[in-house]
């Protein structure tokens, strides 16, 4: 037995200084020790094991409940079965297992494996460091990473999984909502059911398909973005529209302008081989005059040569070069030229009608084949299509002269805007002007004054070497006055070490009463936890009181038993025992009976 100890039932030990151990081979080995229930063991300084078979192994451990074990330093197991094996450790609630330093692990068979892990929730789980899951069946398996909501996992470093049955599966992912998933490197999926199923990949309501892909919304939603007109005012460069397909894939396209390369090719092959039939159509018996394609050349070369003017056009605009005005003509006489190549297209065209009007009425002369116009009909319902585009693109040139001239009178009205500013800031600078003037005449006034100072100075200076003696006879009277106060400062250095001596003896009765108070504040704690156990009703009985009490600040554990005796006439044997911490323990023996 230690000193101050108690111990009580079979096979019980309470080895260390105020140590206290109660049950069937309960066993209290450190001071100040606390084991209560059949084979709990406290076997460290202050720690406590209430429960049976309850094990604190670590200065101040406290492990509660049947089979609870606490094996480290300040580690903490409240619930049976549950166990708190780390450093600092916390495990509460049945099966609650907290396995590594500083972890956490509450609820029903709650684990958390690795440093710093923290597992809230029945059957939840971490599995690396600093990890945190909470909800049921959470589980949080990378370093740092984070599960909440029941059956959210989050699978890989830092992934972070938020929401039922969310899935964090990759380096990095995030997974926020009922059913999401994030399934690869540095995937985010917001929203119900998101799939983000590639790396670095983002699902909003959606499921991506492909690496780097930001997939927003299904085919049933519908996407508003309120201030995209804002960003017109950030754009450079060349503009593009925005394509899409009818899964919703984004793109950009040119934006069709005016004065745009025009390529003839398309028309030039349509053309000979227009010219191939008509040569054939002219071969064949039955006259005709000889097909001549002078004018087609001539059209197309008017065409190549609008080309050519457009592209001058479109160079100086790109450049920046050429002043507004001159672009603008340049773009005019672009479209004379453009307008002149239709109208030799449209010439070219009405010949082709005529010349096939005249080659149908022969009916195709001699032996030859029977004239079909069917297909040459058709080649210029084609060109119909070219010259309307043609004119569109016209119209559009049209629409860029007006944006020109609109921009021109802008220009105008901010020179005019210009020019008023100009005259504002003279009429400022002549304002200023004749603020100087006035400036400059106080200065010569302040001249003036500074001349007359000087005089008076001179006057003081005079005055200044007559005070001279008289300062030198009170420097000499401030000699003798210093002498004094040093001494006076001799004496205050003394006193001062006396008030020293006084302030650290008052310390010291401050430090005594503090203890004296705490130790009067203790015992009354002791004396609170100490009650009566109640007399056993039967002979050969122990009853027994267990208390906790607290006292201004202080806490005290207090156990009382009685224990009845075989005999006829009631008579007890009492036993009390509290402890308030320190040397603040009280022991009680006495006897009670009736009659």
């Amino acid at each position: 037995m230690g000193d101050r100890s108690a111990a009580m039932g079979p096979g019980s030990r309470a080895n260390g200084e105020g140590t206290i151990a109660f049950g069937e081979k309960s066993s209290a080995t450190d001071s100040y020790s606390v084991a209560i229930g059949g084979f709990a063991s406290a076997s460290e300084n202050y720690a406590i094991a209430l429960g049976g078979y309850a094990l604190a192994q670590g200065d101040r451990a406290i492990a509660v409940g049947d089979d609870a074990y606490a094996l480290n330093l300040y580690a903490i197991s409240i619930g049976s079965d549950s166990s708190a094996l780390g450093l600092s450790s916390l495990a509460l609630g049945t099966g609650a297992q907290s396995k590594d330093t500083w972890t956490i692990a509450l609820g029903t068979a709650a684990t958390a494996e690795t440093q710093g892990g923290i597992a809230i929730g029945h059957l939840s789980s971490t599995k690396s460091d600093y990890a945190v899951a909470i909800g049921d069946g959470a589980t949080a398996a990378g370093s740092r990473a984070i599960a909440i909501g029941d059956r959210a996992i989050g699978n890989d470093d830092y992934a972070i999984a938020i929401g039922q049955n969310a899935y964090a599966l990759g380096f990095s992912s995030m997974a926020l909502g009922v059913g999401s998933e994030a399934n690869e490197f540095g995937s985010i999926a917001l929203g119900v059911a998101s799939k983000a199923n590639f790396a670095s990949s983002a699902a909003l309501l959606a499921t991506t398909t492909r690496v780097n892909q930001i997939a927003l919304g299904g085919a049933t939603h519908s996407l508003t973005v309120a201030g995209i007109a804002n960003g017109n005012a950030f754009q450079s460069g060349a503009l593009r529209m925005v394509t899409t397909d009818a899964n919703g894939n984004i793109g950009t396209a040119d934006i069709p302008t005016a004065g745009a390369v025009f390529d003839p090719t398309s028309i030039n092959n349509a053309l000979g081989a227009l010219d191939g039939r008509v040569t054939a159509l002219e071969g064949m018996g039955g006259g005709g005059a000889p097909f001549d394609p002078t004018s087609i050349n001539n059209a197309i070369a008017g065409l190549e040569a609008g080309q050519m003017t457009q592209d001058g056009q479109i160079g100086a605009l790109q450049n920046g070069q050429t002043a507004q005005g001159g672009a603008i003509a340049a773009l005019e006489a672009g479209q004379t030229a453009h307008g002149t190549a239709i109208g030799a297209l449209q010439g070219v065209d009405m010949a082709f009608d005529a010349r096939i009007t005249a080659l149908e009425g022969m009916g195709g002369g001699g032996s030859g084949m029977p004239f079909d116009p069917t297909p040459l009909n058709n080649r210029l319902d084609g060109h119909d299509g070219d010259i309307a585009a043609l004119q569109t693109s016209d119209t559009a040139q049209n629409g860029r002269l007006d944006g020109h001239d609109s921009a021109i009178a802008s220009l105008t009205t901010q020179q005019g805007a210009t020019a008023a500013t100009v005259a504002t800031h003279t009429t400022q600078i002549a304002g200023l002007q004749a603020g100087q003037a006035v400036q400059d005449a106080r200065l010569d006034a302040a001249e003036a004054v500074n001349t007359t100072q000087n005089a008076q100075i001179g006057a003081l200076q005079t005055v200044q070497t007559a005070t001279s003696a008289t300062v030198a006879q009170h420097t000499s009277q401030l000699a003798q006055h210093s002498t004094a106060i040093g001494n006076l400062q001799t004496g205050m250095t003394a006193l001062q070490s006396q008030m020293g001596a006084l302030q650290a003896s008052q310390t010291q009765l401050f430090d005594l009463v503090n203890h004296d108070r705490r130790e009067a504040r203790r015992g009354i704690a002791a004396a609170v936890a100490m009650s009566d156990a109640p007399v056993p009703s039967t002979p050969g009985k122990t009853s027994y009181v267990f208390n906790l009490a607290t006292f201004r600040g202080e806490a005290a554990v207090g156990l009382s038993l009685s224990h009845r005796l075989n005999v006829d006439t009631p008579v007890a044997i009492t036993f009390g025992f509290s402890q308030a911490g320190g040397k603040n323990t009280a022991v009680r023996v006495g006897v009670a009976g009736e009659f």
